[in-house]
């Protein structure tokens, strides 16, 4: 399963709180998906128990945009947008930006809908810039930002999950002679989770006259 698994993303971690964001990651901004079957603990850490998966993205050497929308059925809507532009012969800045979600459907039946029960819905905002500099012919450096964030409305008005996070790296890849290379990252990520339960009021009463409340709020990190 995704919790024994290390997804990575560029070679930097993207699971939060044990599971893994796909979300974060717009499809116009994948090159290629690496995958290391097994336990990859002695050489990945202990979250590779069962293997690795490396999602990489572009590295466009040209300028270049690539937009894409859509939509479907429940009020379900995706639009990304990627960049790609060269300040200089040796210094280039990317960008992606994505909004998606959904109004959601109706999970509770007829037969047992409260006035207050209402569809499972969501909505994802992602952004990130990079900045690739070719410092020498040996040496790239790459810096970049992440946000990632996450509104979902579990099924009443109440219950809520609110995700919110940022990530920063900054990177440096030295090449030797006959394919060899070195790199050394600094990574820094902070998220909070902030889920609001509920509960009903008086369950022994006509489903027409139930109401809800807070239960309790789990806020993470604290």
């Amino acid at each position: 399963t995704e919790i024994y698994t290390l997804s990575l993303h560029d070679a930097l971690p993207i699971s939060f709180f044990g599971y893994v964001q796909w979300g974060r990651i717009p499809l116009e901004s994948i090159d290629r998906v690496e995958v290391v079957r097994g336990g990859g603990s002695p050489l990945w850490g202990n979250l590779a128990m069962g293997g690795v998966i490396n999602v990489v993205t572009r590295a466009p050497r040209e300028d270049m945009a690539i937009a894409n929308a859509g939509g479907g059925g429940f009020g379900t809507y995706r639009s990304s947008l990627f960049g790609s532009y060269g300040l200089s012969q040796n210094h280039r800045l990317d960008m992606m930006a994505e909004v998606n979600g959904t109004d959601g459907f109706m999970a509770v039946p007829d037969y047992a809908r409260r006035p207050f029960d209402t569809p499972t819905s969501f909505t994802a905002r992602n952004f990130e810039l990079r900045d690739r500099w070719q410092a020498a012919d040996d040496l790239l450096v790459d810096v970049r930002f992440n946000y990632h964030k996450n509104d979902q409305q579990l099924g009443t008005p109440l219950n809520t999950n609110r995700q919110q996070m940022s990530s920063y790296a900054a990177s440096a890849n030295k090449s030797f002679g006959q394919g060899g290379s070195l790199r050394a990252t600094a990574f820094y990520a902070q998220s909070t989770f902030v889920t609001h339960n509920s509960t009903v009021d008086d369950p022994s009463l006509a489903l027409g006259l139930q109401t809800e409340h807070i239960d309790n709020i789990h806020t993470t990190p604290f």
